[in-house]
């Protein structure tokens, strides 16, 4: 079996890791409230430009991967001690704003 890295080299990379995931996740994040508002302006707002529907289909497509994408890499940022506490909160949570999404837009 190897070794273990040393305790200040787990560090940095535990480091590196949440720099980058909080990186990744901010723009994932910026996409993903572009999406769901560009579907929520096309399903309620009636000056929205969009008369056929566009925005809320292509905007339904893109925000569930990006959304996925989001939930996966939002327990990266947290101490790697918190990573399946983090998992076990977001990915739930990712699922029910995504199926009451799609029941508010459906709805009516």
């Amino acid at each position: 079996m190897y070794p273990l890295p040393p305790a200040n080299r787990r560090s940095e990379v535990d480091l590196a890791i949440r720099i980058v995931a909080g990186v990744f996740a901010s723009a994932c994040a910026t996409a993903y409230l572009f999406t769901v508002g560009m579907v929520l302006d096309s399903r309620f707002n009636p000056n929205s430009g969009d008369v056929h529907g566009y925005g809320i289909v292509f905007g339904s497509i893109l925000s569930i991967p990006i959304g996925l994408v989001l939930s996966l890499l939002v327990p990266l940022i947290f101490p790697r001690r918190l990573w399946l506490r983090a998992f076990l909160v977001s990915v739930p949570v990712y699922t029910l704003l995504t199926i009451a999404l799609f029941v508010f837009v459906v709805s009516e």
